[in-house]
């Protein structure tokens, strides 16, 4: 409906075949709403979807009243469940069999300006303002006055949800079946991007699919916005699924909240944490009694900067009689060292000369007797053959 004035409240009254007043709503068709405050009154006005739902299958009459001195138009009318067997093969044929319509404003808690802020705080501070529910969220972009779920509720729309040009609603849906969302321009021509992309430019309130049936996912998370370029308010009416009278919309999960956001650049993706990388050094050094060196050697290891590396006392005690001069030996035993990546440690050992070994015999009298032995034998040897000459 569209109304010109500057009161457009109307009253839609529904009647069965007896005649008897089932249902009455009133809607203003004008609004008192900061929500469109960056579009004229001319251009939010008007074109208000208004709906009746949990009638009994049978005939009604519909009657459309003015209240006020407002012109109102009247752009056309939809009418569900048209035949009272929903499961008839003709609904089954077309997959519009036992539809379910779920009205997505009635699920928006909260919407916040998330301009300078990570999803996660967007998340969390969506928690924080709808004591722990998080069903649905309406989120600005720079440049768009935030509003809250009471200004919403006072002066807002009451069938539908208007998204500005850069503002997006998240929400998700426990099924399945294929999801439907219905979609219009108020004023203009809208881009859509996320769960569906195209561009709306009808103000008449149309189905648009925006996630197709599955039977290995039941919990699907649906992202609709208005792109920023965009030059009319664009409208979400309702969420129809087919064939599943469970479903029902889901708590968004810190998860489904963030990744909805960042794949439409709403928030950026988390930067991984640049990592360097760099040698934790180990020295070496073997000094003598008077504290001169002898000799070094060093180990090292590479890891990320700010971590550590640990030496172990085998590994270090290895290195250290590796480089032992001839004639010295070790004193003490070496110990684990931990070292930082990026940084060098220091480890001494003392070395001292080691004793000479005692050679067999009488030290230096060894070679004479060695002498006098050999001598001895060969004597020996001559006079054992004269005697054996004698004895014959």
């Amino acid at each position: 409906m569209n109304s010109t004035g500057e009161s457009g409240n109307i009253a839609i009254q529904v009647r069965d075949d007896a005649g008897r007043l089932v249902k009455i709503v009133t809607v203003k068709t004008t609004s008192n709403s900061t929500i469109t405050d960056s579009f004229s009154r001319t251009e939010q006005d008007g074109l208000i979807a208004a709906s009746v739902q949990g009638l009994a299958y049978g005939s009604y009459t519909v009657k459309v009243t003015t209240l006020s001195d407002a012109e109102v138009y009247f752009d056309g009318f939809r009418v569900y469940g048209t035949l009272q067997d929903q499961s008839n093969d003709y609904y089954i044929a077309d997959k519009e069999d036992e539809p379910t319509f779920l009205e997505l404003r009635d699920y928006v808690l909260t919407a916040m300006d998330v301009t300078n802020e990570s999803s996660a705080e967007v998340y969390a501070q969506a928690r924080e303002q709808t004591d722990g529910q998080l069903n649905g969220a309406v989120l600005s972009q720079e440049g768009v006055t935030s509003y809250t779920a009471q200004e919403l509720l006072d002066n807002g729309p009451k069938n539908e949800l208007f998204l500005l040009p850069g503002q997006s609603v998240v929400f998700k849906v426990t099924t399945d079946r294929e999801i439907q969302v219905g979609l219009k321009a108020v004023n203009g021509s809208a881009s859509v991007s996320g769960s569906y992309n195209g561009t709306i430019s009808t103000d008449k309130d149309m189905l648009y699919t925006v996630a197709n049936a599955s039977e290995s996912s039941t919990d699907k998370t649906i992202t609709i916005t208005n792109a920023s370029t965009s030059s009319s308010i664009l409208s979400v009416t309702k969420v129809k699924i087919c064939d599943d009278p469970k479903a029902a919309f889901a708590e968004l999960s810190e998860n489904d909240f963030s990744e909805a956001l960042t794949s439409l650049g709403i928030t950026e993706e988390p930067s991984e944490p640049e990592v360097t990388y760099a040698d934790a050094s180990l020295n070496i050094v073997l000094n003598n009694a008077d504290g001169n060196e002898l000799a070094s050697t060093g180990l090292t290891a590479n890891g990320t900067v700010g971590g550590t590396h640990t030496f172990a006392a085998a590994d270090i005690q290895a290195a250290a009689e590796e480089i032992l001069p001839d004639g010295y030996e070790l004193t003490g035993e070496a110990a684990d060292v931990e070292v930082v990546y990026g940084e060098s440690e220091s480890v001494e050992f003392n070395a001292s000369e080691a004793e000479a070994e005692e050679p067999e015999g009488n030290g230096g009298d060894s070679f004479l007797n060695n002498l006098g032995n050999a001598i001895k034998n060969v004597i020996d040897t001559v006079t054992g053959f004269f005697q054996s000459l004698f004895r014959w």
